[in-house]
């Protein structure tokens, strides 16, 4: 967690390109899948890009971050196969209740932290306090929702949700004050039900690192509920950071889901193993 606490205004950074070409097979599983409805377990891989263009003008592009997810029902474990920074190889994020909590569990140090409602509100009420944030000129726009073409044989929706403010920070004796502004897009398939949990932790920590102004998080909370209900099989959370002299900084972040699977296990257990502690930072 260390990485996602150096700035009041960090968050996730990167951007993708679609999957390749599709088989006919795979097609055609995807697509047989869709028509008899979601009761059966599914599984599938997203692969997270990130890319950071600092006030130096520098740009930096970590190593991709591979996840591998389970779903059934309400239920889904999401296994990290190639690590960073925040998520290490071999954490799970596991979730048994439709993605309302999600367990954040380290493998290596056999422990796990419970990732919900008021976890989120206390990350966000610290962050404000230890860096004195005061948010002005507050702005929230959602774009209509709208169909967008295809993902992995998936008829997707389109939601969009834009922000801006300023940001005043004071640390130590100084005072800080930047421009900020951040869209984030989602293509769901409605035609898939799913936790979404890989959506639900990066829009924890964004949401939590950028804002701690009621009224803006009411308005983005509400922007997101408003999303078509399904799957989400894009995600893209692009910001920015102007500081009076002109410097800007941009950070961008997307996940993408490809190899849907209509024939996983759906044994693979999504509850907290025995003999894990639970941690509360």
């Amino acid at each position: 967690m260390t990485g996602l606490k150096t700035s009041a205004v960090a968050a996730i950074a990167g951007c993708l390109t679609l999957p390749g070409a599709y088989t006919h097979d795979r097609i055609a599983r995807v697509e047989a899948f869709a028509q008899r409805g979601t009761s059966s377990a599914y599984a599938y891989r997203v692969t997270v890009t990130k890319q950071e263009t600092g006030y130096n003008g520098k740009t930096s592009t970590p190593k991709p971050l591979i996840l591998q997810t389970v779903i059934a029902g309400r239920g889904a474990r999401v296994e990290v196969i190639e690590g960073d920074k925040e998520l290490k190889t071999g954490d799970l994020l596991l979730t048994a209740d439709g993605g309302e909590t999600i367990n954040w569990i380290s493998g290596k140090k056999r422990e796990y932290r419970v990732i919900d409602a008021a976890y989120a509100q206390k990350l966000t009420g610290d962050i404000a306090s230890k860096m004195k944030l005061q948010i002005s000129n507050s702005r929230v726009e959602a774009a209509p929702s709208r169909a967008d073409g295809k993902i992995e044989a998936q008829a997707v929706t389109h939601a969009q949700v834009s922000r801006s403010c300023t940001l005043t920070v004071r640390v130590l004796m100084m005072t800080y004050t930047v421009d900020f502004e951040d869209t984030l897009d989602v293509w769901v398939a409605k035609d898939l039900a799913g936790p979404g949990v890989e959506a639900r932790f990066f829009e924890t920590f964004i949401n939590a690192f950028l804002f701690s102004d009621d009224a803006m998080r009411g308005e983005s909370d509400r922007a997101r509920a408003s999303r078509p209900a399904g799957l989400p099989l894009k995600w893209s959370h692009v910001s920015r950071s102007r500081k009076p002299d002109g410097a800007t900084e941009e950070k961008t972040t997307t996940f993408v889901v490809s190899d849907i699977d209509t024939r996983a296990d759906a044994n693979v257990g999504f509850d907290v193993p025995e003999g894990y502690r639970r941690v509360e930072k």
